[in-house]
């Protein structure tokens, strides 16, 4: 893939306040992304990818700036300029947003259910200050580019199936031509057989228009099959990155290898043995001390609870938050998640 950058991440975070009491004060904060830092390269599909609560759908609302991050920066870079997002004014978002788009994960509340289809396509362009006679062209020429009739334009979201209110939804994002896209773990809430068809959508949509993605999604199967560098997150931080195959064949993080340990595979001759991680996952509003994951990792030592690690390059642009990365070998031992989060998790 081409190295030229399109979004730079740097030393991200985003920390919710706790208040209780009769005065509603504030007790604590929610460290929902705590440092996080990453480069999406033009025209590549960065999977982002955890547990449930591990802060990934924070950072793709932060990348828009639908929540306001607490620190860092968020650069975009058009052929224009360059935005720092974090700090832009209300003017210059207005020119991010043509630039960069989300999509949402629920097609059936961000949709509003009052609009016919042809109204909701065109907010963006309405919002962007087009006529609404060029903007209803826009609409029925982007229609069957994500497989959709001509008269579905005049239809209400409750007359469309799940995946047609996602294609819908998908048709909304593009509209702009943005040539950047965050899609919000945008297959979940469809059915199975609905999810390759996205799927295979958003990846001839990427070929034709020349995209960029930050895909977030709890099917590692899926993002293996759609991403080319995958960000593993844990607690609001990032563990681990680097490519499709070094992530899936060379995992250096523990907790990386329990995500992949924790997909069903379908075979019913497979018999490997795994073993769970013990411990339950730490409240972000205290996390442990050292490595956040010293209290669930089967090879933790002293100096992980005591010392956090930095995230280290492992050579080729893999990058790994462990003190012990180079020594450990997570070939022969397979470790997976409880039960009772693993369905989240893959």
């Amino acid at each position: 893939m081409p190295d030229t950058p399109i979004l730079q991440v740097e030393n991200l975070s985003k920390f919710f306040p706790v208040q209780r009491g009769l005065f509603r004060r504030t007790v604590g904060h929610v460290k929902a992304v705590n440092d996080v830092t990453f480069t999406v390269n033009k025209g590549e599909c960065v999977g982002l990818v955890g547990e449930s609560g591990c802060g990934k759908t924070t950072v793709a609302r932060c990348l828009l700036r639908l929540v306001e991050p607490d620190q860092g920066r968020i650069l975009l870079h058009s052929e224009q300029q360059t935005f720092d997002i974090a700090s832009a004014s209300r003017k210059e978002m207005l020119d991010v947003r043509r630039q960069m788009q989300i999509i949402f994960q629920d097609p059936f509340s961000s949709l509003d259910p009052r609009w016919r289809v042809t109204d909701v396509i065109a907010e963006p362009l309405i919002a962007q200050k087009i006529g609404r006679a060029e903007a209803s062209r826009r609409v029925l020429e982007i229609l069957p580019t994500v497989g959709l009739g001509a008269h579905f334009a005049d239809r209400f979201p409750h007359e469309l199936s799940g995946g047609e209110r996602q294609r819908v939804s998908i048709a909304r994002a593009l509209v702009v031509s943005p040539p950047l896209v965050v899609a919000d773990e945008p297959v979940s809430a469809l059915d199975v057989s609905v999810r390759s068809q996205i799927i295979n959508l958003l990846l001839d949509l990427q070929s034709q228009m020349n995209l960029t993605y930050v895909f977030i999604a709890h099917d590692l199967s899926i993002v293996k099959h759609i991403s080319h560098r995958i960000a593993v997150m844990y607690l609001g931080r990032l563990v681990e990155l680097g490519t499709t195959q070094q992530v899936f064949e060379e995992c250096k993080h523990p907790y990386t290898k329990a995500l992949l340990a924790s997909v069903l595979i379908p075979d019913p001759t497979h018999r490997e043995q795994s073993y769970v991680l013990e411990g339950e996952v730490p409240s972000p509003l205290n996390p442990p001390s050292g490595c956040h994951f010293s209290t669930r990792c089967p090879f933790a030592q002293e100096q992980c609870s005591a010392e956090e690690p930095d995230l280290r390059d492992m050579g080729n642009g893999h990058l790994v938050r462990c003190h012990f990365a180079e020594d450990l070998d997570l070939s022969e031992g397979v470790f997976a998640l409880p039960l009772a989060t693993s369905s989240a998790s893959a």
